[in-house]
């Protein structure tokens, strides 16, 4: 078997991996596909859509047409355009990895007009030389999360350090900007919460200053309101029907109009790169669209949705059109709005400006008289960027920056910034942007610019306003300051980030609340017909011999996990796992008797015991304790599975299908 033979045949075993992982994270009890079956009520997406307002930084902007007459102004309508340049696509794509691939796909998008999106995890785990290179050219770089986990497996805190955390080392790292994130291995909901974690995610992306996903199945739910794009079949599969049926998608047309190839960089024979550049020549170098990375394609939709709602004035030969858009530091990208003059011709547009912004006038095939607006000049993105980590309060100075020092800091109620000018020029401090985890009601705080003179400090303090959801408390707590400011008349940014120890104090969640026996070899035990009242008394041994006891969780390995996930290998993978059964124990105390339904994975929770009788679908609990037993069967024969960690459990309510608050899981 020849090198690439091996290679594909691994890449090959790989997607099948992925795809039982999907099926796997899609795949419950009864109850738990019932129960993620519901859509969330209308209400709920209301309300998590208003959350998005506050997330981004508006200003108002004026855009005035002269035109050579009155009639010509009162015809005269100002559109902002649903695409760069007045196109009807947005074409892209998106690579997944720290993959050296990564060059060649690069250079064969740029030969052939394309461009796109390599969606990086944290670098220091790079392992191939130039892949800087990949921010540049025409190409970004954007985030896959730190250490390429099943995101929403894992507790709220943990979420939002993965998705910020590895925007700011890919920022510092190639001081390039990036707002465009891909999920890593696909997963951004589980089989217990639903379209909850899926509009958690949303917010915890929002806040950390994404606007686009590469992935348009994630806008569904109403988990994200802002840019997605239509993902075509990933890694050398044929793309054409697909393609053919997003172009002829009205709704995504509308809400969403970009299609992106995907998903790996690692085509090595000549056949499958022949292959790749025929689907790149067949829908490329078309006038009608727009070849961009995500990167700009979620900084022009985010500019969009603003504008589109603003309004024209006619005054004498002027019309005037007013709107409000994200500042370009929340932005992250230069891509200007696009504009048409509609119901006019080109020679009756005399002149087009903008107070402090430049304009600039595009000639149209069609006759349509069009223009971009770039933002106001006395706003500038970073060219250079660094992260500087600030623990226990003591101060971290910038690599980067030599002049520029910081410490963040939290109290529990408090974050404290103190900055420092030790050079002697003068820092001119555009905006400093604190940036919060899902614990605290306001996501993101902002504090206008100021003039920090050398030699002097500043010092602010944030109010941190708690939410009632105390899943939000698992884990550790990450905070961010990103400070944008101009330095001897260069454009910088500084992150001081900063962490914060959290502890999931609410016992009505179960993962603090068992005890494990195992693992028991699967030829050991039989499950079937085994007594419910002997299971706890045998004497069971494992493969290498050692007698087995009911345990305490290992609450190390609870610490990243999401709060319904029972932590018991603590991992996705499977290195060579054997057939195995654990047995995790629980009193579960409940204030009255009521009918309840067990949420689970059903092919690896495969047996549940309440009060010694086996439950099927529905159970009672009774009031007061109540003996809970778990079979646990890790999936040994999936490479990549959500349940190898450990299994997600949810007592419910049967008539509501909501989680019981006012019980109590003890070991």
């Amino acid at each position: 078997m020849t090198a690439n033979t091996r290679n594909r045949e691994s890449r090959r075993r790989m997607m099948v991996g992925r795809l039982l992982l999907m099926a796997v994270c899609f795949v419950g009890s009864i109850g738990g596909a019932q129960a993620w079956a519901e859509q969330a009520q209308t209400a709920e997406v209301v309300e998590h859509k208003a959350s998005f307002r506050d997330l981004l930084e508006m200003e108002e902007q004026t855009v005035t047409v002269t035109l050579k007459t009155l009639e010509a102004a009162k015809r005269a309508s100002i559109q902002p355009l649903p695409l760069y340049g007045g196109a009807q696509w947005a074409i892209t794509s998106r690579w997944d990895d720290n993959h050296g691939g990564g060059l060649k796909i690069q250079k064969v998008l740029l030969d052939h007009g394309h461009s796109g999106t390599f969606f990086l995890n944290d670098p220091t785990h790079w392992r191939y030389t130039g892949i800087e290179r990949l921010a540049s050219g025409g190409t970004t770089v954007g985030s896959h999360s730190l250490t390429h986990p099943l995101l929403s497996y894992q507790n709220r805190n943990r979420m939002f350090e993965e998705v910020l955390g590895c925007r700011i080392v890919l920022e510092a790292a190639f001081d390039t900007l990036v707002n465009a994130y891909a999920f890593s291995h696909g997963n951004f909901t589980n089989s217990i919460e639903g379209a909850d974690v899926q509009r958690d995610i949303g917010t915890l992306l929002a806040r950390s200053g994404y606007l686009q996903v590469a992935n348009h199945h994630f806008a569904e739910n109403g988990a994200w309101p802002w840019g997605v794009a239509g993902l075509l079949p990933a890694d050398g599969q044929p793309i054409d029907n697909q393609f053919a049926d997003f172009l002829a998608d009205e709704d995504l047309r509308e809400d969403n109009p970009a299609i992106t190839y995907s998903m790996h960089p690692w085509y090595d024979t000549p056949d499958e790169w022949t292959g790749f550049e025929s689907d790149l020549d067949r829908y490329g170098r078309r006038p009608e669209w727009w070849y961009c990375n995500h990167n700009q394609y979620g900084a022009y939709r985010a500019q969009y949705r603003s504008a589109v709602e603003g309004k024209s004035e006619v005054d004498d030969r002027t019309v005037a059109f007013r709107f409000s858009w994200p500042t370009l530091v929340d932005l992250n990208d230069p891509i200007p709005l696009s504009f048409e003059i509609a119901r006019v011709k080109p020679d009756e547009v005399t002149a087009v400006t903008s107070p402090g912004a430049r304009v600039e006038r595009v000639e149209s095939s069609d006759g349509a008289v069009r223009f971009h607006l770039h933002h106001a000049g006395s706003i500038q993105l970073p060219v250079r960027i660094d992260h500087a980590t600030s623990e226990d309060g003591k101060s971290a100075e910038s690599a980067e920056f030599p002049s520029i020092s910081g410490a963040l800091e939290c109290d529990g109620s408090r974050l404290a910034l103190r900055l420092r000018n030790a050079g002697p020029e003068p820092i001119e401090v555009h905006r400093v942007t604190y940036r919060l985890p899902m614990r605290y009601r306001h996501g993101v705080v902002r504090r206008a610019g100021f003039r920090l003179a050398a030699g002097n400090e500043y010092a602010d303090l944030v109010a941190l306003e708690d939410r009632q959801d105390r899943r939000c408390r698992a884990g550790t707590y990450y905070f961010a300051a990103q400070v944008d400011f101009l330095l001897g008349g260069s454009p910088g940014r500084v992150y001081f980030t900063t962490r914060r120890a959290g502890s999931l104090d609410d016992a009505s969640y179960p993962q603090r609340g068992f005890s494990v026996l195992g693992p028991i070899p699967r030829d050991q035990i039989d499950l079937a017909s085994l007594p419910i009242a002997s299971l706890g008394e045998q004497k069971w041994t494992s493969a290498d011999g050692r007698k087995l006891t009911f345990d305490p969780v290992n609450q190390a390995l609870a610490e990243p996990f999401n709060a319904e996930v029972i932590p018991i290998l603590g991992r996705w993978e499977n290195p060579n796992l054997k057939p195995c059964v654990y047995l995790l124990r629980s009193t579960v105390t409940s204030p009255e008797q009521r009918k309840v339904r067990c949420l689970h994975v059903s092919n690896t929770v495969t047996s549940i015991w309440l009060n010694g009788r086996a439950v099927d679908v529905d159970a009672t609990l009774e009031a007061g304790e109540n003996d809970l037993l778990l079979a646990y069967e890790p999936p040994f024969e999936h490479m990549y599975s959500p349940e190898h960690a450990g299994p997600m459990f949810r007592i419910v309510e049967v008539q509501s299908g909501k989680r019981l608050r006012d019980i109590r899981y003890q070991r």
